[in-house]
């Protein structure tokens, strides 16, 4: 974290106005589009109170994430998901120390969970990290291109659109997707003119998609929730990520004659 600090603090004042902000004016949803929009490699520093966390990026996608939150270390997630137990954590915690192995070799060493457990946990463990970052309503971003990401034998392996889907729909609950959207009913809902993923890009389910296809800007969100078979949170989660994403933008006016294709003209 300190590295990366003393980094972003060089960068010239034009990147850096370009490059940081507060999460209470941006949300992590819509910054991680922007990165994605720019192709951007680099880090970004997040901090909120004593919480820091870097989010390391690669061509405009999430490669890997680093926490100094102690529930986020890889033993207590292991624990929670009942691959280990608390005794033999805490005894893989003692062995560290005195080898300087890492934790998941040293559980491995001890016999208490297998390789696949391992890369399965270290994976829930990126994801916990960087979908904590979507409950943010406070703190401040710097996000620096300067700085490389490490090597790591675990990645994402999914695009933008379908991180930001995901972090939506375990972040944002109905009186904070209100607060996020505010009176949308009479809106329209269009295709993006230049969306940054086509539809099948984004990880949804069969009932997503099914919406986004309606979505052919001569229908209302109200209409929508009408003829979802998804919940209106539910369908609220969808239209903020997607227009998080980049994906479609709401407007006060149905399609005209000449507005861009629809996403079932382009799928």
């Amino acid at each position: 974290v300190e590295k990366v600090t003393r980094a972003t603090s060089k960068q010239s004042g034009a990147v850096r106005r370009l490059t940081r902000g507060d999460f209470s004016q941006r949300s992590f949803a819509e910054l991680l589009a922007e990165i994605y929009r720019w192709r951007a490699t680099g880090a970004l520093l997040a901090r909120r109170d004593q919480v820091k966390k870097i989010v390391y990026f690669r061509e405009g996608t999430p490669q890997l994430v680093k926490s100094n939150v102690p529930a986020e270390c890889l033993g207590r997630i292991l624990v929670s998901e009942k691959i280990i137990s608390v005794a033999e954590c805490e005894e893989s915690l003692r062995r560290m120390k005195a080898t300087g192995r890492m934790q998941g070799t040293t559980l491995i060493q001890m016999g208490c969970m297998s390789p696949h457990n391992l890369q399965y946990g270290l994976h829930l463990q990126l994801c916990e990290k960087l979908y904590d970052i979507f409950r943010w309503t406070s703190g401040q971003f710097e996000f620096d291109p300067s700085v490389d990401a490490p090597p790591e034998p675990i990645t994402f392996e999914m695009t933008c659109a379908q991180l930001i889907a995901e972090g939506v729909r375990r972040a944002y609950d109905e009186k904070r997707i209100q607060s996020a959207l505010g009176s949308i009913d009479g809106l329209y809902v269009h295709p993006a003119n230049e969306p940054l993923y086509a539809l099948q890009e984004a990880g949804l389910g069969d009932e997503e998609k099914t919406l986004l296809l309606q979505a052919d800007g001569r229908r209302s969100v109200a209409t929508l929730r009408a003829e979802s078979t998804l919940s209106h949170l539910e369908v609220d989660r969808l239209l903020f990520a997607m227009k998080s994403a980049q994906m479609i933008v709401l407007r006060s006016e149905p399609k005209g004659r000449k507005s861009p294709p629809t996403f079932a003209d382009i799928v």
